[in-house]
C-alpha cells in the first residue's frame, strides 16, 4: 500500500501518515453505487468526522496506521 511506503519514508520527520477507513457511509457516491441499500442503516459522514480531526491534531502520535472509523 502506497501510504505504508510513504509512512516509512517519512518516519524520521514531523509528517504523520495514516489511513482512515470510513467503512460504509451515507454519501451520494455510496447511494449511486448501491441503489438498493437503505441509507438510513449507514453512519453519516458527520458521525465519523471526529476521527479525521483526531488524526489531524498536532498531538496525534500515530504513524503508518490503518484506522477504522467508528460513529459517535
Amino acid at each position: 500500500m502506497m501510504a505504508k511506503v510513504y509512512a516509512e519514508e517519512t518516519r524520521k520527520t514531523k509528517i504523520r501518515v495514516n489511513i482512515l477507513n470510513p467503512g460504509p457511509t451515507r454519501t451520494g457516491m455510496r447511494a449511486a453505487a448501491m441503489p438498493g441499500e437503505d441509507p438510513e442503516t449507514l453512519k453519516t459522514a458527520d458521525s465519523i468526522a471526529h476521527e479525521f480531526v483526531k488524526l489531524a491534531e498536532a498531538s496525534c502520535t500515530m504513524h503508518g496506521e490503518m484506522v477504522d472509523a467508528k460513529a459517535e
